[in-house]
């Protein structure tokens, strides 16, 4: 099955196509890493939108948003 993965914020992670076998029991974990780094910034997201392929047709895109949530303290001032 395709997935497409979409970003809002920067932290390492690569926004595109990734395939991913779903077994018959209708669930998958899919994991996206992020890079941590010390720089203060807004919290962004990662969302998975699953699509048709050639050989499946799911009728409806399946989506799902998550949040990234920076942990860097606020810069001094």
């Amino acid at each position: 099955m395709t997935v497409t993965i979409a970003t809002v914020g920067d932290y390492g992670v690569t926004a595109g196509s990734r395939t991913v076998t779903i077994p018959t029991s209708g669930s998958k974990t899919l994991t996206i890493a992020t890079t941590d780094d010390q720089t203060d910034e807004t919290d962004g997201s990662v969302t998975a939108t699953l699509v048709d392929g050639s050989d499946y047709d799911l009728g409806t895109s399946k989506t799902a948003t998550v949040t990234v949530a920076d942990d860097d303290d606020d810069p001094p001032v």
